[in-house]
Order: C-alpha cells, then structure tokens, then sequence
C-alpha cells in the first residue's frame, strides 16, 4: 500500500517520535559486547587461577622432594601423582615435572647431579651445565633442588585469536634434612602421570 506524497512529512515525523522500541535496539548493540566481556573476565579468571595451581604444584613437589635423604623412583612417582589434586578442581592432563638436583662446586660452577622428569619433559645429563638465578652466585659447595611444571592451558573462547599458553612454574630449595636428597636408587628413567 503506498502511502501518498502530502502524508510523508507527516508520517516521517511521527516515526522519528517514535520510542517504543529503542530500549530493545540499544540492547541488541550492547548485548554482544557485554557477553565478550563477560566470556573474557571468565576466562582470565580461570587462566590466573590456573597458572597459580602450576606453580604452586612446583613448590609443594620440591617441599616434599627436599624432606627426603633418598627417594626410589617410586618415591618420586607417588609425589608426581600429588599433582592431580593440587590441580583440582582442574584437570591434570597434560602437566609435565621434571625434579632436578644441581650441585654448585667450589667455583661457583653448578652442574646437574641427577633429574628425573616425567613424560613430556627432558631428562637432564648428569654433568651437564645448569643455569641458576643471580641469587645463588654465591654459594659454593651445595646442593639445590629444582622442581619445575609446565602445562599447556588452552583457552575456551578466544574464537582462534589466542593459541595454547604454556605456563610453568620453578622452585628452587636446599635439602631439609642432610646437604644432599641422594640419586633415585635404580636410577630415574621417565616417569608417567
């Protein structure tokens, strides 16, 4: 039905008058920022609390390691499981741990004295050069005992713009009980979670 010529100015006016709808044309603009807003907040809050769980499986890993004067590989495998429920309510799959001694000789040389790591994670040579933090320059004739965790977090909606982080966590401790928590008896091949 075509509305006549002389009507226009007149019906123009009144649809600019017009305000029932604006309230659901303003929501339909915000609603899809609100939403990316709320998914994002979401999910920095779950990638913080996240890396915060890897890093403290680090440090309670290389607590329990250091209150040892020997560990079996056994030993070691019932203190990687640990980490499934200091990961909860979060899933586990995909953690790597590597626990490594490294003694600091009387040069200030520190060296790898034995690592054990768990799937995913290099095993370190004995012998072989290890770089410690500045903090440590000092100290000649000790042991330290490096735990280390990396985990592959995938975030859930990032729509293809971020890829996988990998996050991680170091602890560096001396040995509580003795200078030294001796080589894994049987030594230490690659231990799975």
């Amino acid at each position: 039905m075509a509305i006549p010529a002389r009507h226009l100015p007149a019906r123009l006016t009144d649809f600019l008058r017009c305000r029932s709808g604006i309230g659901a044309v303003e929501f339909a603009l915000i609603a899809p920022f609100l939403f990316a807003l709320y998914l994002g907040g979401t999910e920095v809050s779950m990638a913080v609390t996240i890396n915060r769980k890897v890093e403290h499986t680090a440090s309670t890993i290389n607590d329990l390691v250091t209150q040892a004067q020997s560990l079996g590989a056994g030993d070691l495998q019932g203190i990687y499981q640990i980490s499934a429920s200091l990961m909860a309510p979060y899933s586990a799959s995909g953690l790597k741990i590597r626990v490594t001694s490294v003694f600091i000789d009387s040069n200030g040389v520190s060296k790898v004295d034995w690592s054990c790591p768990t799937t995913g994670m290099a095993k370190l040579a004995a012998g072989a050069g290890f770089t410690l933090p500045t903090q440590f320059a000092a100290l000649r004739n000790r042991y330290i005992l490096v735990s280390e965790t990396r985990f592959p977090y995938s975030p859930l909606t990032t729509y293809g713009m971020i890829g996988e982080i990998e996050m991680g966590g170091t602890s560096y401790l001396d040995p509580r009980i003795g200078s030294n928590v001796a080589s894994p008896s049987g030594g230490c091949e690659t231990i799975e979670l």
